[in-house]
């Protein structure tokens, strides 16, 4: 049998806290006739996207055979890599008398299921409050660490392990589209004292990070060779 998508769930709200990750179990059914199959969710507030685990699509079709949808989407985690999913599910969620369409990105491995911070915010599983006057008071005390940059006030020598061969990265490609932006934003950093310019060759070059946001670009770099030596 093929199934295209899951026609009902029913999001029981049992959290199950383990240590700082907190869960919740969907409740999913193929047909009314069958009992429900229970998949554990964690909660996950900095997921954009709902995420399920090919292992877990195979535990919760019992056999079945679960078409996925087509997608170019490439999945970005939170280090800057990217990765390519298997494809989508669809699930639909009764919630306060209105259906919700639900979508999984469905990847490989074994990992947990994640609900993004939209849904975990359209469900009321996770809630932000903030009393304004203690948030009033928190930026008046603190004010000089909510504006610019903060520098040390000399310069911070890292000892680096000389037995760890250094590792030199090669550039990676930037798409034509962002070329301008991202030449602009690189010289803005060097203006703000937050990055300088290297013209001659150094033992360590690590890749760079770029993660495009609506107003501007975030550069970052990813540290994970040199960590090793530090």
């Amino acid at each position: 049998m093929e199934v295209h998508s899951i026609t009902r769930v029913t999001l029981s709200v049992r959290y199950r806290p383990k240590g700082t990750q907190w869960f919740v179990d969907l409740q999913l059914r193929f047909d009314k006739r069958e009992k429900p199959i229970v998949m554990s969710c964690q909660l996950h507030c900095g997921s954009t996207c709902n995420i399920m685990s090919s292992k877990h699509l195979d535990l919760i079709s019992r056999g079945s055979r679960i078409s996925l949808k087509h997608t170019t989407s490439k999945l970005q985690l939170y280090y800057g890599t990217t990765m390519s999913g298997k494809g989508t599910m669809d699930i639909w969620r009764m919630h306060k008398g209105q259906e919700h369409l639900l979508t999984f990105h469905v990847v490989d491995g074994s990992a947990k299921p994640l609900l993004s911070a939209d849904t975990c915010e359209l469900f009321g599983l996770l809630t932000f409050h903030v009393q304004q006057a203690e948030l009033c008071n928190t930026l008046e005390s603190f004010a000089d660490v909510f504006h610019g940059l903060g520098f040390l006030p000399e310069y911070y020598h890292i000892e680096v392990d000389p037995d760890v061969r250094p590792v030199q990265h090669m550039s990676l490609k930037v798409p034509v589209a962002i070329q301008q932006e991202l030449r602009q934003r690189l010289q803005e950093l060097v203006n703000m004292k937050v990055l300088s310019p290297v013209k001659e060759p150094t033992k360590w070059i690590n890749s760079m990070v770029i993660v495009k946001k609506p107003n501007k670009l975030s550069i970052c770099f990813d540290p994970k060779d040199l960590n090793k030596a530090i």
